[in-house]
């Protein structure tokens, strides 16, 4: 799940563009990517189950290449930039 501790920002997630200001949690199903864009100063956490515990392995499982996804023109398209 995410959570928004302190600030707002602009979330493009399942194609769904929202508009959240903090406190505020959230789930983002797995595998789906966010944009997010923040529109005063913020914090954002992420939080993922797993008993991984090497960093390198982390980022494999978690971090997938922008290659694979739409491109940033289409993403600024989507959140009105």
């Amino acid at each position: 799940f995410n959570i928004l501790p302190l600030g707002r920002v602009r979330v493009l997630a399942g194609g769904i563009v929202k508009e959240v200001s903090a406190p505020y949690i959230f789930l983002i199903g797995a595998g789906e990517r966010k944009v997010v864009y923040v529109l005063e100063d913020a914090a954002w956490v992420n939080v993922h189950a797993t008993d991984e515990t090497d960093m390198d392995k982390l980022a494999m499982e978690l971090i997938q290449p922008s290659a694979e996804y739409i491109t940033a023109q289409q993403e600024k398209e989507l959140l009105g930039l």
